[in-house]
């Protein structure tokens, strides 16, 4: 096949990228698909490449596209959308956008990670995340263009359908609501516990309006979620999550998504203490530009 057209995203494309992507993730649960206020939004992010965003063309009609962003060390394919017989042109996509990484010097290339939630805010990528299994067309693209999959961690979902049991902080610890910034439509919030005025543990969490989950409410999520060296071993994170839990269901959130690695241990028992459990793997597609290092 002769190489695609492809254009880059302008005001004249941008009819043309919803199209290939909201079509893409539509239906998927979990999602919340690109519109034009999101797109608005992303021209006010400082890490925002709008001539990393491509779109591959058969004839006049989109049928793929790649969103990137290309630093010396890892750059990101954030989202690569193709239409259901567009695999060819995302294919081309992928392996343009690696010429570009290379000539500016760039060490690897991942597929879409945590540094893609800035933009698509939450698991905007369907209910496993990342790259899901079922996108044939990114696998193959993935698979011909030479990367390695991974599965670097697992998407735990907790439903919110029951009341959350709320526990007390051990003797010594107070709980403390902190303020989190806006994050486009979401209503991110958060607590710490603290000994002593020193902070012991947080968790942040966010509501996701827009989000469905499978029943078609709306989901939250949870994280990150930490709890300094010296205050493990309390049950500080878990009680914390579940405060954080309680408010997204008064929120309206019929489930909550937190994720981890899959070697991340004490979190996942924290975690499953609190009321997830293990629902999706996360693929992550790596490719080392300079193999020799």
């Amino acid at each position: 096949m002769n190489s695609p057209p492809v254009k880059i995203y302008s005001p004249e494309t941008q009819l043309d990228f919803l199209q290939v992507t909201q079509e893409y993730l539509a239906g998927w649960v979990y999602s919340r698909p690109p519109d034009a206020p999101l797109l608005n939004h992303w021209s006010t992010l400082a890490n925002f490449q709008p001539d990393n965003i491509r779109i591959a063309y058969r004839g006049t009609e989109p049928q793929a596209a790649l969103h990137g962003e290309i630093h010396s060390q890892g750059s990101i394919v954030h989202l690569l959308a193709s239409r259901p017989n567009g695999g060819a042109e995302a294919f081309a996509l992928l392996d343009g956008f690696e010429l570009e990484v290379r000539a500016k010097g760039g060490s690897h290339l991942s597929s879409p990670h945590w540094a893609s939630s800035p933009f698509y805010g939450g698991y905007v990528l369907g209910n496993e995340p990342l790259i899901p299994s079922w996108d044939t067309n990114g696998t193959c693209a993935f698979v011909r263009a030479g990367y390695r999959m991974e599965i670097r961690g697992v998407l735990m979902v907790c439903s919110l359908a029951a009341e959350i049991p709320q526990e007390p902080l051990p003797v010594g610890y107070e709980m403390i609501s902190v303020f989190r910034p806006p994050e486009f439509d979401a209503r991110p919030f958060g607590y710490h516990a603290v000994q002593n005025g020193q902070k012991a543990a947080h968790c942040h969490a966010r509501f996701y309006p827009h989000l469905s989950a499978p029943n078609g409410k709306p989901v939250g999520q949870v994280g990150n979620v930490t709890t300094e060296a010296d205050h493990r071993g309390r049950g500080l994170a878990r009680i914390l999550v579940k405060r954080c839990l309680r408010d997204l269901r008064d929120m309206g959130a019929a489930e909550a998504l937190i994720a981890t690695s899959l070697d991340n241990f004490p979190a996942l028992k924290s975690y499953e203490n609190a009321g997830f459990e293990r629902r999706y793997n996360m693929n992550w597609w790596m490719k080392n530009l300079n193999p020799s290092k």
